[in-house]
């Protein structure tokens, strides 16, 4: 399991972060850019964004210990979330990026 984070940005106001996990990362990063292209249901959809970067915070083996470092990440503060999304930047660079009126990056 994945433990991911993306930064969600927006034309008129500061960037949102969301949290989450997954058995499939490439999988949940193509059902976000639908619900964010195509306004179905979830999140994505809510949040009227121009795209979102992802990356991977960390990997687990158990189902259970995922959740619970989402939920962990989940209660932090903006700030430090926006630290970890800098500091993977300046150790591997960008992340997964997905534009509206794009195809997914896989």
């Amino acid at each position: 399991y994945k433990v991911y984070l993306c930064k969600c940005n927006y034309p008129d106001e500061p960037e949102k972060y969301y949290i989450g996990y997954t058995n499939d990362f490439t999988r949940r990063m193509n059902e976000h850019w639908k619900e964010m292209e195509f306004k179905r249901q979830g999140w994505f959809r809510q949040h009227k964004m121009e795209g979102f970067e992802a990356i991977v915070i960390t990997e687990c083996s158990e189902r259970a210990a995922a959740m619970q470092l989402e939920k962990r990440f989940k209660n932090i503060p903006r700030e430090q979330k926006q630290k970890i999304f800098n500091s993977y930047y300046q150790s591997r660079g960008r992340g997964l990026e997905f534009l509206r009126s794009t195809t997914p990056n896989n």
